[in-house]
């Protein structure tokens, strides 16, 4: 059974996410959309298909009893409303950043979070989903190169619309600098300076640009930071990290270097759809989950992950980045410890069947062992194990078999109280 979604907020952001998630994303799809201005939403329900329900009232939309899951994309102060409204219905809810505009309102979805129980509230920051930070990270927590010292970062764009405020340079820009370092160098702010140098003469009247922000970590970590929202020249995003025994730089986009016109030049990104593309495909598909039904007949969901938790040829090693998914699961189960868990191990054809029968079941102990490291209860695990190259998949390659499946499942205590109801 799919995950049936209706889209709050039918602009840029919410038609982009719903062609997403209609052609680029297993296991869901978009069943509602919803507008203050009907035309809008009736313009993505037409990217979303035939049968696709057109509201304006984000209520009526979210307590549709076919939609199961909800994405926020109204512009950032209208988002406490819909996401609340979602948490009350018991409906998982991703909302495009920020969380909120105000502290005010940020306290209040996650006060309406906590009061209901559950982990229901995904924010989209997605790139911790990028591959260059990815890589970046593995490096830092590799330990090769020494403690971070110093980060020297740039958030860059050719220009703004004429609705851009100062104070957006940090909700919509630099709020993604604020949510990613901190998970790049494993640390938390602690002080903050906003620095306002010379405006450039392409800002917009009222608009202070560019800005530049000074962070330091609880550790000492110092982030320079500068936004540039009209430097005129492209999309770039750039982050250096110096450490006490080397310096690590992002990555940039791949682009040729071209030699012509006796000039040797490379191109920057247009915006920032082009340069993070991916990162929305795998921050929506993330952590994605397939419903199922358990023994008892009650729900349970199949959690798989992008790029799966796969394990090298004969090898029970989680990798850094198979770590850091288990990472962001963990903190979901530590938040609900009434749900039991299945850790399925499985395996490709290579090798006897009593081999194969080893790895795979080592490798779901492996990440059993893992989870339990990050603080997830013992109590939880109700299943581990692995199975044979009996259950070899066809359809995947042998890499895509050597993996391990994840299920979350209806505790006895939530069958007791589901057995109440009746």
């Amino acid at each position: 059974m799919s995950l049936q979604i209706a889209v709050i907020g039918c602009g840029m952001i919410g038609r982009e996410h719903i062609e997403r998630i209609q052609n680029r994303i297993r296991g869901a799809q978009v069943v509602a959309v919803c507008d203050v201005f009907e035309d809008g939403a009736k313009k993505a329900a037409q990217i979303a298909g035939e049968g696709t329900k057109v509201y304006t009232d984000f209520h009526q939309a979210i307590n549709d009893p076919d939609v199961n899951a909800v994405v926020v994309t109204t512009p950032g102060a209208f988002h406490k409303d819909p996401i609340i409204a979602a948490i009350q219905a018991g409906k998982p809810v991703f909302s495009e950043k920020p969380l909120a505009n105000t502290a005010e309102d940020c306290k209040a979805v996650v006060d309406a979070e906590m009061a209901s129980g559950k982990h229901l509230v995904q924010v989209g920051f997605m790139r911790r989903y990028d591959r260059g930070y990815r890589q970046v990270k593995e490096l830092l927590d590799s330990g090769k190169f020494g403690a971070p010292m110093v980060l020297k970062c740039t958030h860059r764009a050719d220009g703004v619309a004429p609705d851009y405020t100062t104070s957006m340079a940090v909700t919509d820009t630099a709020i993604h600098e604020i949510d990613v370092l901190p998970w790049l160098i494993n640390d938390e702010w602690d002080e903050v300076q906003c620095i306002m140098p010379k405006s450039s003469s392409k800002a917009h009247e009222g608009l202070k640009d560019p800005q530049i922000m000074i962070m330091k970590t609880k550790g000492g970590i110092v982030t320079v930071l500068e936004v540039n929202v009209n430097c005129g020249f492209g999309y770039d995003i750039n982050c250096e990290v110096v450490c006490e025994n080397g310096v690590v730089n992002l990555p940039c986009p791949s682009f040729p270097t071209v030699r012509y016109a006796n000039q040797v030049s490379t191109k920057i990104e247009d915006n920032w759809i082009l340069r993070f593309i991916d990162s929305y495909d795998i921050e929506i598909e993330g952590a994605q989950v397939e419903q199922v039904t358990d023994t008892n007949g009650l729900p349970a969901v199949k959690v798989s992950f992008a790029d799966g938790i796969l394990f090298d040829f004969n090898s029970t090693t989680l990798s850094n980045e198979s770590k850091a998914r288990l990472r962001e699961l963990a903190e979901i189960l530590r938040d609900d410890t009434t749900t039991d868990i299945a850790i399925i191990g499985h395996t490709d054809k290579a090798g006897t069947y009593e081999v194969n029968m080893k790895f795979s079941k080592n490798r779901a102990y492996a990440v059993e062992n893992y989870l339990q490291d990050c603080g997830v209860s013992p109590a939880q695990f109700k299943q581990v194990t692995g199975v044979g190259y009996n259950e070899y998949d066809e359809s995947l390659t042998a890499a895509e078999n050597r993996r391990v499946d994840i299920y979350m499942y209806a505790s006895e205590e939530m069958i007791q109280q589901a057995e109440a109801q009746n």
